[in-house]
């Protein structure tokens, strides 16, 4: 029942989205302006693409047209809760095990494995599925800061009028007694 409800609010939330991109538009003329980057943050703002992921995981990625990112983000939060989800079973099992071998009136299903053994394999089944769960919330608090990031960095300059020079540098001491090496980096504009 729950696969279908989720299958029906994938296909609405999909239909949804590539609606927008399949109404038709008007060709009957097209201008190229040249893009000022001091407005694009006007245009295109950091703070949407960051509420959009907060919303829905990877939409801020797709606002911010990195379609591969959103992917990335949707297995890498599904495939640790549905990790997450079968850790949890199992810690659930291996619990009711360890219950029903300390109460006396209950028979276990592993009459052979000793009590610690048991209780072992709960307390591993419980930190691997509190660890699924906070590399899930990592990713998700990480995709919102990508989405972030990757909408100031729309108006970033990438013309061919910057320049990068990196070189060795040797510095001295105010009583040129010892020598200090390192590297120097210089930017340079066009």
């Amino acid at each position: 029942m729950r696969l279908s409800y989720l299958i029906l609010f994938l296909y609405i939330h999909t239909g949804l989205l590539f609606s927008v991109v399949a109404q038709n538009k008007s060709t009957d003329e097209v201008t190229i302006k040249p893009i000022d980057h001091n407005d694009l943050d006007i245009i295109h703002p950091p703070k949407k693409a960051a509420f959009l992921s907060i919303i829905i995981p990877g939409v801020g990625q797709i606002y911010n047209n990195k379609w591969w990112k959103a992917s990335i983000v949707w297995a890498g939060i599904g495939s640790s809760l549905f990790i997450g989800n079968q850790n949890r079973l199992d810690y659930l099992n291996w619990k009711n095990q360890y219950t029903k071998r300390i109460d006396p009136n209950q028979k276990d299903d592993f009459p052979n494995a000793p009590t610690n053994s048991l209780e072992q394999q709960m307390l591993l089944s419980r930190k691997n599925m509190e660890t699924s769960y906070l590399i899930a919330g990592g990713i998700y608090i990480f995709q919102v800061l990508d989405a972030y990031v990757d909408a100031h960095l729309m108006s970033f300059d990438i013309s061919d009028n910057l320049s990068m020079k990196v070189q060795p540098s040797l510095n001295y001491d105010y009583d040129f007694s010892n020598p200090k090496y390192g590297v120097s980096l210089q930017l340079g504009f066009r």
